[in-house]
């Protein structure tokens, strides 16, 4: 194919790409919020270039351009730019209702932002009950299998960002808006220390099962970002950046993973929306 971003591609070849029988798209899930040094859409990025790394690697596409969606913790910043749950449940069941309308019938959920999960979950099942097709979440967050090999020369705060990050930046063609500062000297994306409130009710909640809705009260709770000495150090990382992002996603058998899509969707109709007529009606 010319391109594997949807929304590059001209409508004859979308058409030409549902009439080959392909009919999977990968649908990332971004948000734009304070990120300490990294741009603020860096988690959106990680999912555009996620996206876009399995949709080459499976020879189909990836549609791009939905950055705006619930970012948890961090609206205390005037940089985040925030919306509900709910909304982004919403917004999201109007995109892929259409793209099912239009063919699509293999939807692949991408999150670059483990809060994502809180609305790709119900949006899931509930996509399903109404319609019947079943969106497919990969996630690199919450125990997936899908783990980034990050680089252990850096802490954990900065690892991600400063290669996979990079990485992903050069893949979408935008590595240029990473900072350069070659008089750095020390990181300010530093974590400050979560309020013992916060921390101690998370560490309460979550073993019992449950979701902390974290409400920071420093922008420093949720740092992150690199600065990087050289044009020449961000080239670098970028290059390992992206080998992580790519060797991750060839973990995915994508040929297996859409044959067990189609023989479930042809189950669904054939044996649960044929027998039993309540189900058929739900949505």
């Amino acid at each position: 194919m010319r391109t594997h971003i949807y929304n590059k591609m001209t409508a004859d070849e979308v058409e030409s790409y549902l009439a080959s029988g392909r009919n999977a798209i990968f649908i990332p899930v971004g948000v734009v919020e304070i990120h300490g040094e990294a741009p603020v859409d860096i988690e959106n990025t990680y999912a555009e270039a996620y996206a876009l790394a399995m949709a080459e690697q499976s020879d189909s596409i990836c549609m791009l351009n939905l950055p705006y969606f619930y970012p948890g913790g961090t609206v205390i910043g005037n940089a985040t730019v925030h919306t509900s749950i709910m909304e982004g449940i919403d917004y999201l069941f109007q995109i892929c209702k259409s793209l099912v309308d239009q063919g699509f019938r293999k939807l692949l959920m991408v999150p670059g932002h483990s809060a994502h999960l809180l609305i790709l979950q119900p949006f899931v099942r509930d996509f399903f009950e109404a319609t019947g097709i079943h969106p497919v979440i990969v996630s690199t967050s919450w125990g997936s299998k899908l783990q980034l090999k990050i680089p252990e020369d850096v802490p954990m705060i900065y690892g991600r960002d400063k290669y996979v990050g990079a990485g992903a930046y050069k893949m979408l063609k935008e590595l240029d808006y990473l900072k350069v500062d070659p008089n750095v000297e020390e990181q300010k994306g530093t974590i400050a220390d979560n309020d013992p409130a916060l921390r101690n009710f998370a560490d309460r909640v979550r073993p019992l099962g449950g979701v902390a809705a974290l409400a920071f009260s420093d922008t420093l709770q949720h740092g992150g970002g690199y600065v990087y000495k050289s044009v020449e150090e961000r080239a670098e990382c970028a290059e390992i950046g992206e080998k992580i992002i790519r060797d991750t996603f060839k973990q995915v058998d994508f040929e297996e993973l859409f044959s067990l899509i189609d023989q479930y969707q042809e189950y669904v109709e054939k044996v649960v929306r044929a027998k039993f007529p309540r189900f058929r009606n739900l949505g």
